[in-house]
């Protein structure tokens, strides 16, 4: 199995910005992120992976726990299997820096 872990360049909006895949590691959980239309529940799967943003208060980890999440006050665009990641990476939606 590949590890997608590390930063990207993705395609946000209609801005191309620089992302961090990271692997979560702990127990299935549900946490709120914020989205255009308000606050949504986003489910996060035990060996998903995460793409957040990266921004100066976000130090990149290549796996993260639930606790991580809360307390970095890390901002998740997606959630996916690897699958779909290696999909994405494949298609050029997802770019390695």
């Amino acid at each position: 199995m590949l590890d997608y872990q590390g930063k990207y360049m993705m395609l946000v909006g209609k801005t191309m910005t620089k992302v961090y895949i990271s692997k979560y590691v702990d127990h299935s959980a549900a946490i709120q992120i914020e989205t255009k239309q308000g606050k949504m529940s986003l489910e996060i799967p035990h060996n998903s992976y995460l793409i957040y943003q990266v921004d100066k208060r976000t130090p990149y980890s290549d796996d993260l726990v639930y606790l991580d999440i809360i307390k970095r006050d890390i901002k998740i665009l997606a959630c996916y299997d690897s699958s779909l990641i290696g999909k994405m990476i494949s298609g050029k939606a997802l770019v390695k820096l």
